[in-house]
């Protein structure tokens, strides 16, 4: 069974402006058309004021009313319409609106989200309202000290992505005096320290993508000015591992490597590795010279320090390289500046 919720308002009312300061009025109660959308759950559209002026902001919210059903959908966003014109997208359920000519007007909020059993579904409600002019006369172009929403530009500074058990710190900048900020995070694979302030934290949990909202709010009038987002990709942490090939040699000097130790601890054929042959059956003999690294890069800082000569082999070049009294070939390592020997050591690590 589908049906359509609809709120009703009598409202005058033309323009919409974002991240103005708010003029309407609309003076008459919301009545509500009772209705499901995809059978699921029934949403309503509330305004924050019982009057609108031009040019000052209103806050409309939008409320599952059943409780039942309301605690087992996921919301993922909001998006808010004006005339069947997008104005705003939220990932809470309230947005501030303003309307710069009186007249009536129809706002419409589309809730998206999904039910763990469902395909995702969009719920709607809507309110049709009446803005008056502002009897002092104010207009929304002159926001009485509020922010310029029109060059407003938000952005969100820091890292792309992080491990699980790793936080990284967020900052936002509006280049603006007068303006608050608040955070949000879509997504279960992290946890955001705080909500408030120019500055957060942001915590992996589990493996996947989150979204990291920051909304730049009027410091005096509490409307959304401007909005940014940031896709924050969350990876399991990872094990690095340097190791060396145990059965394949070039003139006694091994492969040196860096891998992962999932990748390490994986079967590879002998084949695979310059000087190992031809036969895929044999497999690749795999030894550990030092584990624990959390990045490639320290594992690599770990490893190179330790070189000290280079040695230009006729047939296994220039990664012929000494470290601790043996020969390795090593092409992890820039040695371009370590000095050449002509007393390589007789090793050998594949006997």
């Amino acid at each position: 069974m589908s049906k359509k919720i609809a709120f009703t308002l009598l409202v005058l009312t033309t323009l919409v402006s974002i991240g103005a300061q708010p003029t309407g009025c609309f003076s008459l109660p919301a009545v509500q058309v009772n209705s499901l959308i995809n059978n699921s759950l029934a949403t309503r559209l509330s305004a924050g004021s019982s009057t609108i002026y031009t040019g000052r902001w209103v806050t409309f919210t939008a409320t599952v009313t059943d409780e039942w059903l309301a605690n087992r959908f996921v919301v993922d966003q909001y998006e808010w319409s004006v005339d069947g014109s997008l104005a705003a997208r939220t990932a809470s359920n309230q947005t501030d609106l303003s309307f710069d000519v009186a007249g009536r007007h129809y706002v419409e909020v589309a809730v998206q989200g999904s039910r763990a059993w469902e395909e995702p579904l969009t719920d709607y409600a809507a309110l049709n309202v009446n803005v008056e002019d502002d009897p002092t006369g104010s207009s929304s172009s002159d926001p009485t000290g509020s922010t310029d929403t029109e060059t407003l530009t938000v952005s969100i500074s820091g890292p792309d992505e992080l491990m699980t058990g790793q936080t990284g710190t967020y900052s936002v900048s509006a280049g603006s005096a007068g303006v608050d900020f608040t955070w949000d995070l879509l997504g279960d694979a992290a946890e955001i320290d705080s909500t408030t302030g120019s500055v957060t934290s942001v915590t992996g949990v589990a493996t996947g993508d989150v979204t990291l909202i920051a909304e730049a709010r009027d410091s005096e009038f509490g409307n959304v000015l401007a909005t940014a987002q940031k896709t924050i990709g969350i990876q399991q942490e990872q094990e690095y591992v340097v190791w060396y090939t145990g059965n394949v040699c070039c003139w006694g000097a091994p492969h040196v490597l860096i891998t992962t130790r999932s990748s390490f601890e994986e079967e590879s054929p002998r084949s695979g590795f310059a000087g190992g042959g031809l036969d895929s059956s044999i497999l690749a003999i795999k030894i550990e010279m030092q584990g624990g690294f959390s990045t490639f890069d320290e594992a690599t800082a770990w490893l190179c320090p330790q070189i000290d000569s280079r040695f230009n082999h006729y047939w296994c070049g220039n990664n012929y390289a000494q470290m601790n009294g043996k020969n390795w070939q090593i092409g992890l390592c820039d040695t371009s500046d370590l000095p050449f020997t002509d007393d390589a050591p007789d090793t050998d690590l594949c006997e």
